[in-house]
């Protein structure tokens, strides 16, 4: 249930007495995303709208009136993007009575719904878009003289409020064509406008910018845009406002949105590990209450999130040559690189506060690394135990690192860390589950034709071919050059006395499968495992070169008893040798 203390007011209304009453005004705040709204979110606003016989209903909008006394305008919580869009076709209906020679009726528009004229013939303008948009908006909708097929979009943002103008234009042009007169698309303008006064919306209105995150998680309006990374971003201009016409908040914020955006990660989780790892644990909801309670220094938590989002970039997307500052860099970026491939995120929030305070650890992390690695192979790709457990212990190791290298002097430090870094091993060991259990599930393995999978098994043989290759010999598998073959083919030809859907089972598994490069894939196709073997001699992997061997021992015969065999010893050898857990 939400609580009605957090909100001021709440009444289901038509829009003209929210929108077009009143002197009331309305202002997006400087965290809010840009426009988004696409062709496709346009056509199923006009969809509905015109077919609707009676009101049709908006969804929740957001209001905070908090400083509507002293600024004038209230703040849009939610739903910018549909008060923009209204206001978009708004101006549509002005132009295309202008164009109809009604100027009354376009000035009754423009002076009421897209403007406020007040005794004097001074317009102020009903909404005010976020900063991006601003100057765009305000001449080619807004303004009387507005032009905005003329006008050259310059940014992603105006492109979008030209197409949309553009799409309301033309829709309404098609339903005046079958008006016969001037007098009826004149109606017809009008009939648009009811229906837009006759919408229904939620009107909620707070009175504190906090209550709105609470408000937002239990409301499911059309085109929600709020997230605790639009209200902290929110909380820190408002404690770092802009100087000398120079926004740096903004432009910082800009920097940690293109840095965690561009590893396909969510904002609000990338906020939420960046504060369990270095404050406290909290879950998804209390993120945002915590930070606005205990954080002073908005200049220093702007500055903490930017150099935390560069290394967080680093490592789900950074590239080996971006580990040259860590020893053994090669080790740790292909921990990271595994990481990336196994997909689970839970592991960031201790390697976020590991990174940070590398020069400070006074210790050597790459073994633990490679721990982590081996493990969350084994319990989370494999076993497939629930991620919760790790979530909550990785958090708390990350803080206890953090309060070591704050509160230890720096001849404690190293033997602190390396407690910690033991007594980690302890706990994710005491989680393990046993051979037998991981057995089964590795036996379970099997190819499928999505890239996270190939992905995988790559991983999977790479790390086989190192243990076969031995410690001597400089490996790094080039994942875009190999491909995944299967022994026993998907589509075997008839030689193998085969159907598909005899093989469906087993065909797939990874007893059934190795890694070649890809011209010798290319040439081996369908054929029989005698045929191919030609094929193979030529690999340069060890991994094939002991598969031929075997093969050239024991003969060619390959099947479902072969295939499981194989994949039992793989299991065998990744839980013994490859993935070995040990403190």
């Amino acid at each position: 249930m939400m609580s009605n203390e957090l909100i001021h007011d709440a009444n289901d209304e038509r829009l003209e007495d929210v929108l077009f009453s009143n002197n009331r005004k309305y202002r997006v705040p400087r965290y809010q995303r840009e426009y988004t709204w696409k062709l496709e979110d346009a056509s199923e606003f006009w969809d509905d709208l015109v077919s609707s016989d009676g009101p049709y209903f908006l969804g929740s909008f957001i209001f905070n009136v908090e400083e509507e006394a002293t600024s004038g305008y209230r703040d849009i919580i939610d739903g910018q993007q549909r008060l923009i869009t209204i206001t978009i076709l708004c101006a549509v209906l002005r132009d295309h009575a202008k164009a109809l020679s009604d100027t009354d009726k376009a000035k009754l528009i423009q002076r009421h719904d897209i403007a406020i004229e007040d005794k004097n013939g001074k317009q102020d303008y009903r909404i005010i878009p976020s900063d991006s948009l601003l100057d765009y908006f305000k001449k080619n909708i807004q303004s009387e003289q507005g032009d905005i097929l003329s006008s050259v979009p310059k940014k992603t943002e105006e492109r979008r409020i030209y197409d949309v103008y553009k799409f309301f234009y033309e829709r309404v042009n098609d339903l005046l064509l079958d008006c016969l007169s001037i007098d009826s698309k004149i109606n017809k303008l009008i009939e648009i406008r009811n229906k837009l006064y006759d919408l229904m919306i939620i009107n909620i209105e707070i009175s504190h910018e906090e209550a709105a995150y609470e408000i937002f998680e239990t409301t499911n309006a059309t085109g929600v845009d709020l997230s605790v990374g639009d209200l902290l971003k929110n909380l820190i201009f408002k404690n770092i406002p802009e100087k000398d016409n120079k926004d740096i908040a903004k432009e910082i914020w800009e920097q940690i949105t293109s840095n965690i955006e561009s590893t396909g990660s969510v904002l609000k989780q990338f906020i939420r590990y960046f504060w369990i790892s270095r404050y406290k644990f909290v879950t998804d909801k209390k993120v945002y209450k915590e930070i606005k309670k205990n954080i002073t220094d908005w200049q220093g938590l702007l500055h903490d999130l930017w150099s935390d989002s560069i290394l967080y970039n680093k490592m789900i997307v950074g590239e080996l040559n971006d580990f040259t500052e860590y020893k053994r860099s090669d080790r740790i970026y292909d921990s990271l690189f595994a990481f990336r491939i196994m997909g689970v995120s839970q592991i960031y929030i201790l390697l976020l506060s590991i990174f940070r305070n590398y020069k400070k650890l006074k210790t050597d992390p790459t073994n633990l690394i490679e721990f982590l690695e081996n493990f969350t192979f084994q319990y989370s790709v494999v076993c497939k135990q629930p991620a919760n457990y790790l979530e909550k212990k990785y958090a708390n190791y990350a803080l206890e690192i953090e309060k070591a290298v704050t509160k230890f002097s720096e001849k404690e430090i190293s033997a602190e860390i390396q407690r910690l870094f033991s007594n980690l091993k302890k706990d994710l060991l005491s989680h393990l589950p046993n051979y037998v259990f991981f057995e089964d599930r590795f036996m379970e393995i099997s190819y499928r034709n999505s890239e996270p999978m190939r992905m995988l098994i790559k991983y999977i043989f790479s790390k086989f071919e190192k243990f076969y290759a031995g410690p001597d010999r400089e490996l790094r598998i080039d994942y875009p050059s190999i491909n995944i073959e299967h022994l026993l083919p998907q589509h075997p030809s008839s030689e193998w006395g085969l159907d598909e859907n005899e093989i469906k089972e087993y065909v797939n598994l990874l007893g059934n499968l190795i890694i070649i490069s890809k011209h010798i894939n290319g040439r081996v196709q369908n054929k029989l495992i005698n045929e191919k073997l030609s094929e193979y001699r030529k690999s340069q992997l060890e991994i094939t070169k002991q598969l031929v061997k075997k093969f050239e021992e024991e003969g060619t015969e390959w099947n479902k008893e072969k295939i499981l065999q194989r994949q039992k010893k793989l299991a065998e050898i990744a839980y013994k040798s490859i993935w070995k857990c040990q403190i």
